[in-house]
């Protein structure tokens, strides 16, 4: 894929992606780092990646050719972050997404028996990448129990589910 990533912080370099998209950062020790993906022509979300590094890194980007236009059909990649929530200690999952059109966007969650448990997001969004957040509550603001829910989320040219769990 031919994208480069720069790392700064306690140590810096870069390297470049193999044909997969695969990376390799070795021998880092524990400190602050930024990493940011970069290829001309491209959009990466997220923009960077920004933690404190205690053990082995791995993050995804996801990244769009902004030189073509895809149909209003094609798929459209979504990302959750921190896709494994206790909304009891104010985690929240984000929700990353990449709309190559503007246009209506609707993010909701379901339980795996179908009910909408929240309509997280239900808006008109400009074309490119977002975020949105959720933190974990229902319709009625309540922590919903333990399990599996999918996160659906449907707009211009997307149209997906991705699992996330709730740990309590």
């Amino acid at each position: 894929m031919g994208v480069t990533l720069t790392l700064t912080g306690r140590a810096s370099g870069t390297t470049t992606t193999d044909s997969n998209g695969y990376y390799e950062l070795t021998s880092l020790s524990t400190g602050t780092y930024t990493l940011v993906p970069t290829k001309t022509s491209w959009t990466f979300i997220p923009e960077n990646w920004t933690g404190t590094l205690t053990g082995n890194l791995s993050t995804d980007f996801i990244g769009t050719n902004n030189t073509t236009t895809a149909p209003a059909t094609a798929e459209v990649p979504f990302k959750l972050v921190n896709n494994m929530i206790d909304p009891n200690n104010n985690e929240k999952i984000t929700i990353q997404y990449m709309v190559n059109q503007g246009g209506r966007l609707k993010i909701e969650i379901y339980d795996l028996k179908g009910r909408l448990v929240k309509r997280v997001f239900n808006d008109n969004v400009s074309a490119g990448a977002g975020s949105v957040d959720w933190d974990g509550k229902d319709k009625k603001d309540l922590v919903p129990s333990s399990g599996i829910y999918l996160v659906y989320i449907e707009g211009p040219g997307i149209k997906q589910y991705k699992k996330m769990c709730i740990l309590k």
